[in-house]
């Protein structure tokens, strides 16, 4: 029997932002990988980055858009947060070259073990989804700090801006009973993926120097 459409609207919408979050993560991965600056080792960094979030954003429309068997929403949970853990591997990597710090093959190798098995030990866990947020949150705001010049002479506007609207969006996402209508319901989860794609595109305007 093919998958049918969950009866939430909110749900419904959740998914499209999430699709919407997928599609601006190809076109940012896409534009970042074909730049001709082939020197810097960031690049393929920020590729991962968007490769792995656009990856957990599909994964998210499926979960939020579906009805779906219980065993088949964990999968797809699981498929979120190796996307997600895979991104704030790759973000990681970028705050070390950005702070000067000699990035290794075993050191990158490691940086994504670590994550993949964060994937697997905290999808699914009730303290998971919470764990994560945290974990992103000290990340983006040591990135805040570097790319605002406070920490470290790297300043780019556009990626501390990134790292500012990154952080409200999980401070949204975190509170349940935000409700807000632009001419369709968002819950929580929608107005997240609207500041997150609003957040990865200013990071891609601070790497492409758009």
């Amino acid at each position: 029997m093919a998958p049918r459409w969950t009866d939430s609207p909110t749900e419904r919408v959740s998914a499209a932002t999430d699709l919407g979050v997928a599609l601006l993560c190809a076109f940012f991965a896409l534009a970042i990988g074909l730049s001709p600056d082939s020197e810097d080792p960031r690049g393929p960094l920020w590729v991962v980055l968007f490769v792995a979030a656009g990856a957990a954003a599909l994964a998210g429309a499926a979960y939020h858009g579906l009805a779906l068997s219980p065993p088949t929403r964990r999968r797809l949970w699981r498929g979120v947060s190796f996307g997600l853990a895979f991104g704030a591997a790759a973000f990681a990597a970028i705050l070390r070259v950005e702070t000067g710090g000699v990035l290794s093959a075993a050191g990158v190798a490691g940086l994504f073990a670590a994550a993949l098995l964060w994937s697997f030990v905290a999808a699914n866990r009730p303290w998971g989804l919470a764990a994560q947020i945290l974990l992103q949150a000290a990340l983006l705001a040591a990135g805040g700090a570097i790319w605002s010049g406070l920490v470290a002479s790297r300043a780019n506007p556009w990626l501390a801006a990134g790292c500012a609207v990154s952080l409200l969006a999980g401070v949204v996402q975190t509170t349940r009973r935000v409700r807000l209508r632009l001419f369709w319901q968002f819950d929580h989860n929608g107005l997240y993926h609207l500041l997150q794609a609003a957040g990865l595109a200013l990071f891609a305007a601070g790497v492409r120097g758009w």
